[in-house]
C-alpha cells in the first residue's frame, strides 16, 4: 500500500536525517528547495539553502544534517498539514531553533508547499 503525499511529508518530517526513511520516501531524481531558490548572500551563511536539482534524498539529508549542526531544535510543532488530493502538500507550524554558534533563539511561523 502506498502512502498519500501528506503521509509522505509527515513521515519525512518526523525524522528528516534518517537515511533509510528519506531513501524510501523520496525519488532519487527529486528536486529540493531549502528556504529559497537562489540567494548567494544567504548561501555564504547557510550553504545548504537554495535549489538542489535532481539530488533526491541526499539533498534532504544534507540540508537537515547541516541545519542540525548550526541549530538546536527546541520545538517543531506541525499545526496543520493537508493536501489538495493530488501531489501538493502544505505544512504550517511553529518551529523554534537555538543557534549553536551564538546561542540566540529564533521562532519561525511558516509553512512548506510542495509536490512530488
Amino acid at each position: 500500500m502506498s502512502l498519500s503525499p501528506t503521509e509522505v511529508v509527515s513521515k519525512l518530517l518526523s525524522n528528516p536525517t534518517d537515511r533509510s526513511t528519506a531513501e524510501s520516501l523520496v525519488s532519487p531524481t527529486a528536486t529540493y528547495v531549502s528556504l529559497n531558490y537562489s540567494n548567494p548572500d544567504l548561501q555564504k551563511l547557510m550553504p545548504y539553502t537554495g535549489t538542489h536539482t535532481a539530488e533526491g534524498p541526499s539533498a534532504i539529508l544534507y540540508t537537515f544534517t547541516k541545519v542540525n549542526e548550526q541549530w538546536a531544535t527546541e520545538s517543531f510543532e506541525i499545526q496543520t498539514l493537508f493536501g489538495d488530493g493530488g501531489e501538493n502538500v502544505a505544512v504550517f507550524g511553529k518551529f523554534t531553533y537555538r543557534s549553536r554558534i551564538v546561542g540566540r533563539k529564533c521562532t519561525i511561523h511558516g509553512g512548506y508547499f510542495g509536490d512530488e
